[in-house]
């Protein structure tokens, strides 16, 4: 499910925080999905413009979960998305759905570099 207008849940992160005992390494753990993200996001697009469902699935996969832990709500959603339609195989519309996640991601960055700064 998409969340329309919500990018990133502070309270998502507060709450890993609280599990990990750590709002240190709960923004590590954000950062780190930052850092990774291009290469997670170019593999999905490869791997579907190949016709390479099982590849495809495994990285929007990583990126839905990952997403979700650091609470990219629009992304995650944009994921599962992807992730229904390969699932479906359908993977015109995996693609069609894809080509969203490259600007969710971007939001999404903007908006925890923004939470972080503070």
């Amino acid at each position: 499910m998409i969340a329309d207008g919500v990018i990133l849940d502070s309270g998502q992160i507060d709450r890993l925080a609280a599990e990990l005992e750590s709002r240190s390494t709960a923004v590590g753990f954000v950062s780190r999905f930052l850092q990774r993200l291009p290469d997670s996001l170019a593999c999905v697009h490869r791997s579907l413009l190949e016709g390479k469902s099982e590849g495809a699935l495994t990285a929007i996969l990583s990126v839905a979960t990952s997403a979700a832990t650091a609470g990219a709500v629009q992304l995650e959603g944009h994921s599962r998305a992807v992730e229904h339609s390969i699932r479906a195989g359908d993977l015109g519309a995996a693609r069609a759905a894809a080509g969203i996640l490259d600007a969710n991601a971007a939001d999404f960055a903007r908006h925890a570099s923004a939470l972080f700064s503070c």
